[in-house]
């Protein structure tokens, strides 16, 4: 370069411009690199248009204007974001799609067609049969039989008739008449006009607060007149009385029934008045001045029966049960 002076002097100017020509070069490129990063980094975010990232690319700048566009709301399924399955489908996204599912109102009710005036006379819809066991047919409550015509059949038993007891020589004893005449005249006098069931009131309560109880410990039977007379007795001498008086005053001797049962509260035998006033056998127990039907007493199991005309046991009807019913196949 010794011998070509002017172009060691040209080299002087032009190596600055090289150099610069050089540094400018990979800064440019640099600097392309860092703007190229940023458009793949822009689009992979899918938040530049297509035409700015050709103009990136292109080494051109981006327009000054130009603002992110907002992200679309991301489609809805059945009220659920399915955001979260962006990553999952490669290459599609969904925007600015509503999906919506809404699950139909089934309805199988039959409308009621029927006038409000007709329901009362429609029969209660059944239950549909089943296929191998048959509906139990019901079957109504059976309450008690009415006591029978001259037969005590107290407390639900049924009375049957007997020739003979151990208890007859105790019932021959007591069932003479009482005499007209003492104590218990006025009494007698006054339910000879009363109604059957007022009769049977005044004898009991005034014959309960007549006698003082005694538990006779040789269970010997007093007559009317001999318990009257004395104020004391037990509770067959109770029963007895009763019998008698309401005998004095008029009532039906037949119709009369004195009851030898066991005390199932008490666990100890007892002895009651049973007189039937219709269709009903009305119970005269020592225990109490009410005088109550004996279907609503069950304190009492029946043994034995006395009155002018016969005696009885008593014993109970058996239900056999009911046999359940199968369709065969």
């Amino acid at each position: 370069m010794s011998g070509f002076p002017f172009l060691r002097h040209a080299a002087t100017r032009v190596a600055p411009a090289l150099l610069l020509a050089t540094v400018g070069t990979q800064a440019i490129a640099q600097q392309a690199s860092m703007a190229s990063d940023r458009v793949v980094a822009t689009l992979l975010a899918g938040g530049m248009s297509r035409l700015a990232a050709i103009s990136a690319q292109q080494g051109e700048a981006a327009p000054s204007g130009w603002m992110p566009q907002p992200a679309v709301q991301d489609a809805v399924i059945n009220d659920r974001l399915i955001s979260g399955f962006g990553g999952k489908l490669p290459g599609w996204r969904l925007q600015g799609v509503q999906l919506a599912l809404a699950q139909p109102v089934m309805s199988y009710r039959q409308p009621d067609l029927m006038p409000g005036f007709m329901k009362a006379f429609a029969p209660a819809p059944t239950a549909p049969a089943n296929s191998f066991v048959m509906p139990v047919r019901q079957v109504p409550a059976l309450s008690p039989p009415a006591p029978r015509s001259g037969q005590p059949d107290v407390f639900g038993s049924v009375a049957l008739p007997i020739a003979r007891t151990a208890l007859d020589g105790k019932w021959a004893s007591v069932s003479q008449p009482l005499s007209s005449r003492g104590l218990w005249s006025g009494l007698v006098h006054a339910a000879q006009g009363a109604g059957q069931l007022r009769q049977v009131e005044m004898v009991n309560s005034w014959v309960n607060q007549r006698l003082r109880f005694v538990n006779d410990k040789g269970d010997d039977w007093a007559s009317a007149s001999q318990s009257l007379q004395r104020g004391t007795g037990d509770c067959e001498d109770y029963a007895i009385a009763k019998m008698k008086l309401l005998e004095a005053a008029g009532f039906d001797r037949r119709a009369m029934f004195l009851v030898i049962a066991r005390d199932l509260v008490r666990q100890e035998d007892h002895a009651l008045l049973a007189v039937r006033i219709g269709d009903e056998l009305m119970i005269l127990d020592n225990m109490t001045d009410r005088v109550l039907p004996s279907s609503s007493v069950g304190d009492y199991r029946p043994i034995m029966s006395f009155n002018a005309y016969g005696r009885w046991t008593h014993g109970y009807r058996v239900t056999p049960p009911q046999k359940v019913q199968f369709a065969a196949r």
